[in-house]
């Protein structure tokens, strides 16, 4: 039977009540049971893709991500992110359209070789409606380079379609990649904007960071016109720009393995 989100709140639910009883086993057992499930995946050029298994997939990969934290901090934070979702029929990513998304991203950019050579990037598919998001990604870097992790979920408006949602990520995954931290954008892409006449002053980061997301959709999508985006009533030259900056940043991207 999948490990499902009900599961995971149910379980960490009753293992952070046990540890607040002064049971201090129980967040432990349940972080060995959870770690020691070998959760399945179909695996594509570049990626592998979790679907009944993706909420024990999450699990495992926030508890090794956080091991320095310990483990009752990263349970709560399981247990939390668990009870931000609801049923839902909205529209969600189907095993052909991640597929056609990778293909796409790499026939482009190559962008599988170029961010993530060594390891494949992981997409985790939830059968849920999340209270703010539709996708969010997260990495650790490891000595033979990123590992990715992208999770989507049911899409949140009914008319939206989860592939260039797909794409956004990933181009969050990029910039990632590119400055070494989850907190930053690339520096050409400040410049970039400042060259478009943007205020990049009045963006935060996280602001930054999604308009970058977005910069890379609208670059590879430009190269797919049958595709409409997400976004109403882009000129051409939005699309032009876009695909000019990434293909100049992907160009300039140098292997992880040659900076070790």
């Amino acid at each position: 039977m999948p490990f499902d989100l009900l599961t995971l709140f149910e379980e960490t639910e009753t293992a952070l009540t046990r540890w607040d009883e002064g049971d201090e086993s129980a967040a432990e057992a349940f972080a060995k049971r959870i770690l020691s499930l070998r959760p399945a995946h179909v695996s594509g050029t570049g990626y592998r893709l979790y679907q009944e298994d993706a909420v024990a997939r999450y699990a495992q990969w926030i508890l090794n991500m956080n091991r320095e934290l310990g483990i009752v901090p990263c349970v709560e934070a399981l247990y939390q992110f668990s009870g931000q979702f609801w049923p839902s029929d909205t529209p969600t990513l189907t095993e052909d359209q991640v597929d056609t998304v990778f293909q796409m991203a790499d026939q482009v950019f190559c962008y599988t070789q170029k961010v993530s050579p060594a390891q494949p990037i992981e997409v985790l598919l939830f059968d849920a409606q999340h209270e703010t998001l539709n996708g969010e990604t997260t990495a650790v870097f490891m000595p033979d380079g990123i590992r990715g992790c992208i999770c989507m979920y049911r899409m949140r408006e009914e008319r939206l379609s989860p592939i260039p949602v797909l794409l956004h990520e990933l181009g969050h995954l990029l910039h990632i990649r590119e400055t070494g931290g989850m907190g930053q954008v690339p520096s050409s892409f400040v410049t970039y904007l400042r060259c478009l006449g943007a205020q990049t002053d009045a963006l935060s980061i996280p602001q930054l960071q999604d308009v970058f997301a977005d910069t890379f959709m609208l670059a590879v999508m430009s190269r797919y016109p049958e595709l409409e985006p997400p976004i109403p009533g882009l000129l051409e030259q939005a699309f032009k720009a876009s695909y000019e900056y990434m293909s100049t940043l992907l160009d300039g991207m140098t292997s992880f393995d040659r900076l070790l």
